[in-house]
């Protein structure tokens, strides 16, 4: 059960792929004002490495973040001591359980990857992390929701986020 005042933390890909597929700013521009909106209240929060991945798109998005959503929506984890100590013990557990898969580790640690951040960051002040990522136990990719796991993170999909903001998207009589 989520907690009504639980601060939403959410990852590149509630971004990027709703762009790409199913919320599209042509289909259902709602789910964008929704944001929009949801930021502004303080209900929503990401980190600075979500927004740098987004915006190096240079697409529709990109120009959607910049108008859309303040810099200071976005957590400046390098600047932040908590964030940094939580991030090392992020990069400590990556680095030693996935030691037989060194192209995972580096690309999960990557210094323009978001998920570690991520993590780091709800490790410091809590919330819970949506994306659509799900759980690869994979010999290949180190996957943000088996970290979450391992560290007790909860995690989320986009539409039990919009659930559990009671978003609704209605349909406008024209």
């Amino acid at each position: 059960m989520i907690a009504d005042n639980a601060k939403m933390v959410l990852d590149s890909n509630t971004f990027i792929e709703a762009k790409n597929r199913f919320y599209a700013f042509d289909i259902c521009p709602g789910y964008w004002q929704f944001l929009e909106k949801d930021f502004g209240q303080g209900n929503a929060i990401s980190v600075m490495h979500v927004r740098e991945e987004v915006l190096a798109g240079n697409d529709d998005l990109s120009d959607w973040f910049k108008n859309n959503l303040d810099k200071h929506y976005f957590a400046d984890c390098q600047a932040d001591e908590d964030v940094l100590a939580r991030y090392r013990e992020v990069s400590s557990f990556v680095t030693d359980n996935y030691a037989a898969k060194p192209n995972a580790i580096f690309d999960f640690l990557s210094p323009n990857v978001a998920d570690p951040w991520l993590v780091a960051y709800v490790l410091a002040y809590g919330g819970i992390i949506v994306t659509q990522e799900t759980s690869k136990l994979s010999k290949r990719k180190v996957s943000l929701i088996d970290v979450c796991d391992h560290f007790g993170i909860e995690h989320i999909n986009i539409y039990d986020f919009l659930r559990a903001e009671k978003a609704k998207f209605i349909l406008a009589s024209s």
